[in-house]
């Protein structure tokens, strides 16, 4: 279902809807100031994407490993929760796509914002955790995705709150401060033993 869903979000994205995933245009047509010399560049082929795509994510997926490993030895010398470390390693592998965002949000750029946050999200739900129960199954090792019920409150209050968000036409700073303070509970429930 992650991996349909994935796929309903790429056709959406890239053929049915493409424009609604597009930076708006300024009222007199012209593309806004703060446009960088990416958005200017001759778009590429599906080869060419899935190439660089490829070659950038073997080396994040290997170094997360590697440092899981630091990670995990950490978190035991420590006496932390074991939670921690997959917190510590989605940060690690979201930090890049989290920083894109926040320089779009700098920029007002915020449909490009709103789509890297999206896109990430998806993927994550789309993919990651798919290929996670596969591997898993492959390999032998059970994998446990179960959450405990201050977790699922706060899943349903996240589902909740981005519809609230992103159902209207706009947002505003406090929508996004009531995210953050869902998250920081999140973050303080992982050392709540």
């Amino acid at each position: 279902m992650s991996i349909i869903l994935y796929g309903v979000f790429l056709v959406f994205q890239t053929v049915q809807s493409p424009m609604a995933f597009q930076q708006p245009q300024l009222e007199n047509n012209k593309p806004e100031q703060h446009q960088t010399h990416h958005q200017t560049l001759e778009v590429k082929g599906t080869i060419f994407h899935s190439a660089g795509l490829a070659l950038t994510l073997i080396p994040l997926v290997l170094m997360s490993k590697k440092l899981a490993i630091y990670v995990d030895f950490g978190i035991a010398q420590v006496g932390a929760p074991v939670a921690l470390g997959g917190f510590i390693v989605a940060i690690m592998i979201l930090t890049p796509e989290a920083l894109a965002a926040f320089d779009a949000a700098k920029q007002n750029q915020l449909q490009r914002a709103v789509n890297i946050c999206l896109g990430s999200a998806l993927a994550t739900i789309g993919l990651t955790v798919p290929a996670v129960l596969i591997a898993g199954m492959i390999v032998g090792l059970p994998v446990e995705l179960g959450l405990e019920s201050p977790e699922i409150v706060l899943l349903a209050l996240s589902l909740s709150i981005s519809i609230v968000t992103f159902v209207g036409s706009r947002t505003n700073a406090l929508q996004g401060v009531v995210h953050l303070a869902v998250f920081f509970a999140y973050v303080v429930l992982i050392f709540d033993v």
